[in-house]
């Protein structure tokens, strides 16, 4: 890392935390989105490019069920237009600085009694385990949402918003999530058992569901059949714009 890319996430980071307050007091404005009796915690997980945010969309339209009830998307990426600096390309930059305000507004819209869905890639164990305890803690519904998508497809996703939105992610990162999130969601489940819900979403080549599998015990092996980390990492490489 330069210097100037050093003091660039020290700024950053020093902005979210000087600003973290208002901005998840906006973001979670309740007049907008209404504590709910009986909230639901909904995490995303799946490798980048999988179709996760549009997924959540779709959930949340479910949920309003065609009423005027929102229902908040906790989305880190779009969290990085907070900070003057983020151009896209430099996304990774801002990964910490967004995650402050990412806790932020989950931990706003705990105590407001808000319903949400984080739309992450669930890749970390230690912070998952953390932030669904917590809804667990409340007695929330907590829900993980999987959302699988053939890496070759998933990846040209991501090259696509990468042209479009200048948001890059490293090879090296996309093969990583790609075999990380699966153990991550399993150990969850493992853990936590009947109080997790874990739905599992396999998405068509074309991007459009394929099969929805609802309280699952376990992602199965079979959808990483014919993958290893080198391999793949070898033919990323190669479809690499």
């Amino acid at each position: 890392m330069i210097l100037n890319e050093a003091l660039l996430i020290e700024a950053a980071t020093q902005f979210a935390k000087a600003n973290k307050k208002q901005i998840a007091k906006e973001f979670t404005n309740p007049a907008v989105y209404v504590p709910d009796k009986n909230p639901v915690s909904v995490f995303m997980a799946g490798c980048a490019g999988a179709g996760k945010t549009e997924a959540a969309i779709e959930m949340i339209e479910l949920l309003a069920n065609g009423s005027d009830t929102k229902t908040m998307r906790i989305d880190p990426d779009d969290l990085r237009h907070h900070f003057e600096s983020y151009v896209g390309t430099n996304s990774w930059m801002f990964q910490y600085p967004a995650s402050i305000l990412v806790d932020k507004i989950h931990d706003m819209a705990l105590d407001q009694s808000q319903s949400f869905v984080l739309d992450g890639t669930l890749c970390n164990l230690a912070k998952a385990d953390h932030n669904i305890g917590r809804s667990l803690k409340r007695k929330r519904k907590c829900i993980v949402m999987f959302v699988y998508q053939k890496p070759e497809l998933a990846w040209r996703f991501v090259q696509a918003r990468e042209a479009k939105e200048g948001r890059r992610i490293p090879p090296e990162v996309f093969v990583a999530q790609f075999f990380n999130v699966r153990g991550v969601v399993n150990d969850l489940k493992k853990k936590h058992g009947k109080d997790l819900t874990v739905n599992v979403l396999i998405k068509n080549t074309d991007a459009s569901a394929h099969e929805f599998l609802g309280d699952v015990d376990r992602i199965e092996d079979h959808l990483h059949e014919g993958y290893d980390p080198e391999s793949l990492l070898k033919q990323i490489k190669g479809l690499m714009l």
